[in-house]
């Protein structure tokens, strides 16, 4: 279980480095009442302060996959298990590629979801070995074959900015020196008064809601009814400069 949130300063959330300090996820807060969360930044360009990030890319072929036959300690999966063998799809997988993620179980005793504490490395194919930060709770052995999982990685990990639909994660305080050599972690605002950036398409209303840009990566426009509403907008603001936005995302 994550402990509750951990107190920053304004010289904290401004801060990003090349190395993890806290678990993906993690909820910070400031005295001043706005919540962050902490991340991994993907992509290779420098981030700007006031850019709305989402949700990275699912990887290819992670989804529908066979639990094998074979696992870890038993014949079969039961209650208490802690680690599940699972078939891979055509594209190889990376050590820990999906720890602080999701597996997801489906079909017949299936439907529940689980936190990854780390996974194996292996070829297209291969067999994944998925270890879990808690045993499986059903008492009824899942069925290689028959039962299937989705694998998603945190999703705070690696975020972006991006003109393609996907789930809100938080806007950058501060400048972000990505490059194609070193990923950074960091604090994104979540909840709070904050500088967002909206695109250059519309002036944005004192009172109406924004979300994700369709044309600009990073920036945010009013809300269509089709992405995700990220905040209320506190002033009304001409195309293209900050707006202060009171963000509420979960």
């Amino acid at each position: 279980m994550q402990d509750g949130p951990t107190f920053l300063t304004s010289q904290d959330v401004s801060v990003s480095t090349t190395y993890k300090t806290e678990q993906l996820g993690k909820v910070g807060q400031t005295y001043d009442g706005r919540f962050f969360a902490y991340v991994s930044f993907g992509g290779t360009t420098a981030l700007t302060s006031g850019q709305l990030v989402v949700a990275a890319v699912a990887p290819t072929n992670s989804t529908g996959l066979a639990i094998a036959t074979a696992q870890p300690f038993t014949t079969s999966l039961l209650a208490t298990s802690t680690s599940i063998n699972i078939v891979n799809g055509a594209t190889a997988v990376t050590q820990d590629q999906f720890a602080e993620g999701t597996i997801d179980i489906l079909g017949v005793n299936g439907l529940s979801s689980y936190k990854i504490k780390g996974n194996s490395a292996t070829a297209a194919a291969g067999t994944i070995t998925v270890t879990l930060l808690e045993g499986l709770r059903n008492i009824v052995a899942l069925v290689a074959g028959t039962n299937t999982v989705n694998l998603s990685p945190s999703l705070y990990a690696t975020v972006i900015t991006s003109v393609t639909q996907s789930v809100p994660v938080g806007v950058t305080i501060a400048p972000v020196p990505q490059s194609a050599a070193v990923s950074y972690f960091g604090w994104v605002q979540t909840r709070g008064r904050a500088q967002v950036i909206n695109d250059a398409t519309a002036t944005l209303v004192k009172g109406g809601t924004v979300a994700q840009s369709t044309t600009v990566a990073g920036s945010v426009i009013a809300f269509s009814g089709v992405y995700t509403p990220i905040g209320a907008v506190k002033e009304s603001t001409v195309a293209s400069i900050g707006a202060p936005v009171y963000l509420s995302i979960t």
